[in-house]
């Protein structure tokens, strides 16, 4: 989390690969996604925005900075992987359809 008085980068918990993190915000709240071994690499940041509930990271498809290849997966994680981007994209279906976002899986 960015603090907003003084910009001050605040642990909020740590993800594991192929996992969800939850936590509560506001619009105007700012989280970076950074790695455990080196804090001052930034993958992500994430914005928070009064219309949106789910923010996501792929770093195989959304990362400049730390490229990554789909072939350093063994068959499980890919399994997993390809389910999760099967629900992300019927998640922007549903959002595009409903308004709202997708707080499930699918299928």
């Amino acid at each position: 989390w960015i603090r907003t008085e003084d910009k001050a980068h605040l642990k909020i918990g740590d993800i594991e690969p192929f996992s969800v993190f939850g936590t509560s915000a506001t619009p105007g709240h700012k989280f970076l996604l950074v790695r455990s071994m080196d804090e001052k690499a930034v993958l992500t940041r994430f914005d928070i925005q009064d219309d949106k509930n789910l923010y996501y990271y792929d770093p195989f498809s959304s990362s400049v900075s730390n490229p990554r290849s789909l072939s350093e997966l063994n068959d499980e994680q890919r399994e997993i992987y390809e389910r999760e981007k099967r629900n992300f994209q019927f998640a922007k279906q549903y959002r595009k359809f409903t308004g709202r976002d997708w707080i499930a899986n699918y299928p």
